[in-house]
């Protein structure tokens, strides 16, 4: 096995870090500076790239607010503007939206797809729902059950901005998820280890 060097700069949300994460000290401004400030920027670039995030992610108005004034979707938007502030080259998101309710989600879903087409950064966005995956993805990579290998390599070649109830959208979703409901029967099946079945 072959194993590169990443010479990126990497940044990680993940559900659980997105709420947790934030300073409760901090105001959003400062929360959001904290990593442009660590990082080496002077305190006027710091805010000056803090206050952009922040107004990218429809939180102007909001920079003198504490995280415990804000919604778990307000939360959610801070998260995402600090780890931009930081200029990463790629963005792993770990079911970044999985805590919010359904219509908050579809809203975070817009508005991070509106921030990629300005920003066009890399992003690694993991989830298990079929449905965002076909909304967000170029590519979407479907990983077996156990152990966790790529299953199938699938483009999303549908315009944007996606229909989820147009044909194309509906024809993936059915191959989608026929493909990820295979692998979860699969996991139910015994596996032989060493000539011994095991759960």
């Amino acid at each position: 096995m072959r194993v590169f060097a990443l010479r990126s700069t990497l940044a990680c949300l993940r559900e659980r870090f997105l709420f947790r994460p934030l300073f409760p000290w901090m105001t959003v401004l400062k929360n959001v500076m904290y990593g442009p400030t660590v990082r080496g920027r002077s305190r006027k670039q710091a805010e000056e790239v803090a206050r952009s995030y922040i107004g990218r992610v429809g939180l102007k108005g909001f920079e003198d607010h504490y995280p415990r004034q804000l919604s778990g979707g307000m939360k959610q938007r801070v998260g995402i503007a600090r780890v931009l502030a930081n200029s990463p080259d790629v963005l792993l998101m770990d079911e970044p939206f999985g805590a919010l309710d359904s219509i908050t989600r579809g809203i975070m879903q817009h508005d991070l797809l509106d921030l990629w087409m300005q920003e066009r950064k890399t992003v690694l966005f993991v989830t298990h729902s079929v449905e965002e995956a076909i909304y967000l993805a170029d590519t979407t990579i479907v990983m077996s059950a156990r152990p966790g290998r790529i299953e199938a390599v699938i483009p999303v070649e549908t315009d944007r901005p996606r229909d989820l109830l147009g044909e194309e959208a509906m024809a993936l979703r059915l191959k989608l998820t026929r493909i990820v409901e295979e692998q979860v029967l699969l996991s139910r099946e015994p596996r032989r280890t060493s000539g011994v079945y095991a759960n």
